[in-house]
């Protein structure tokens, strides 16, 4: 064989067995289930394929230690009940027990440096951070004392957590925490907590008994979208921004107290609460976003505050229940198609300060009998059920129907 082909073979053949020694199945004796890579002589678990049960994952494989777990490397694994960590693995990939539905502790060997556990649940080392709650854990769960933050996901689809007390040395609730856990019912929120993250409890469908901590900030987006059987909704009066659709969808609401250092309404924060009948608006709040109650359809009593300065577009819109609203002086701005669709609105009232009403503001509001506005009001006049600019040098900024 010439020197060149010699080559070839011999760097080809070096190529399989780095492949081979990258990624490969373990080897009878080093627990055959598992799935992993070798890099620079430390091992991480990629993939499981053994029957489930209580796995202990082993501190080495083939003489290297296992230093990590891969991003979804349990996936799917519907018969996991229990998997224990051991000392030395540091590292762990994105939703690496995805789908696990049945898998009941998390347990971590003493003396990790990273992780931690307590009865089954996964922690940092201090135990500061609540990392991982298994998703086949049932009942009541009091997060304990001295935990700090909530994280990312970490009881994502738990559907068997009935309820959750969050104790007040949390500070944060990280974004999609609770989401779809279908058996909550009951979430006390401590008074600790300043900022609840988006998507924190969406689709808890079962949720009725809600309590937010009185040091709570902000609301964040959509962080209860879609919790269908709440009916009562008390906002403490330490929040001051309710994010963008955060109760939308909240179709079993009827009663919404809104606290007074509320300053913004997002956009589309309770729409689709279809129940909500009545809302009052405090004073502190400056604006209400674009659709903010539109498809509140038995909405038929709004108190707007005395401070508000803009109602965003569409942000009554299809709130077919509403007979009347009183728009205050400091309104300035009522954004397009804000109410129309209200097909039971008889009678409107105009504010002194309103200087642009958007386009179609009250179109399909085929009841509407009654406009007054302000006679200090220097854009606007109304005259039965029109409204009319009071200079008519550009009609076409005014609203139609």
């Amino acid at each position: 064989m010439n020197r060149k082909i010699q080559r070839v073979v011999s760097v080809g053949l070096l190529s399989v067995l780095l492949l081979w020694a990258s990624v490969r199945v373990c080897p009878a004796g080093a627990g055959e289930e598992f799935i992993y890579s070798i890099d620079s002589g430390e091992v991480v678990i990629t993939g499981y394929a053994g029957p489930g049960g209580e796995v202990t994952i082993p501190g080495e494989i083939g003489g290297f230690p296992v230093v990590g777990i891969g991003k979804l490397a349990f996936s799917g694994c519907r018969d996991l009940k229990s998997i224990t960590i051991p000392q030395g693995l540091t590292a762990l990939g994105d939703w690496p027990f995805w789908d696990c539905d049945n898998l009941e502790a998390i347990t971590v060997e003493p003396g990790n440096p990273a992780f931690s556990s307590r009865d089954g649940v996964l922690f940092n080392r201090d135990q500061t951070l609540l990392i991982r709650f298994p998703r086949g854990k049932s009942g009541h769960y009091d997060i304990p004392d001295g935990v700090v933050g909530i994280g990312v996901e970490a009881f994502y689809s738990c559907a068997r957590l009935t309820g959750v007390t969050i104790p007040d040395s949390v500070r944060g609730i990280g974004e999609i925490a609770f989401s779809r856990c279908a058996g909550l019912t009951e979430a006390v929120i401590g008074q600790g907590v300043t900022r609840i993250g988006s998507l924190a409890f969406s689709e808890c469908d079962s949720l009725t008994d809600l309590v937010i901590g009185d040091n709570v900030v902000t609301i964040g987006p959509s962080a209860f979208d879609n919790c269908t059987s709440l009916t009562s909704l008390t906002i403490p009066d330490s929040v001051i921004e309710i994010g963008t659709s955060a109760f939308r969808h909240c179709s079993g609401l009827t009663r919404v107290v809104f606290g007074d250092n509320l300053v913004t309404i997002g956009e589309g924060a309770f729409s689709h609460c279809v129940n909500l009948t009545e809302i009052i608006i405090p004073d502190s709040v400056t604006a209400i976003g674009a659709w903010a109650f539109s498809d509140c359809s038995a909405l038929t009593d709004v108190s707007l505050g005395d401070n508000l300065s803009t109602i965003g577009a569409e942000a009554f819109a299809w709130c077919f229940s509403l007979t009347e609203i009183d728009i205050p002086d400091s309104v300035t701005t009522v954004g397009d198609f804000a109410f129309r669709f209200c097909l039971d609105l008889n009678r409107v009232s105009i504010g002194r300060s309103v200087c642009e009403i958007g386009e179609n503001a009250f179109i399909n509001c085929t009841r509407l009998e009654e406009i007054t506005v302000d006679p200090r009001n220097p854009e606007y006049a109304g005259k039965g059920g029109e409204l009319l600019p009071r200079y008519r040098s550009s009609p076409d900024r005014f609203p139609e129907g």
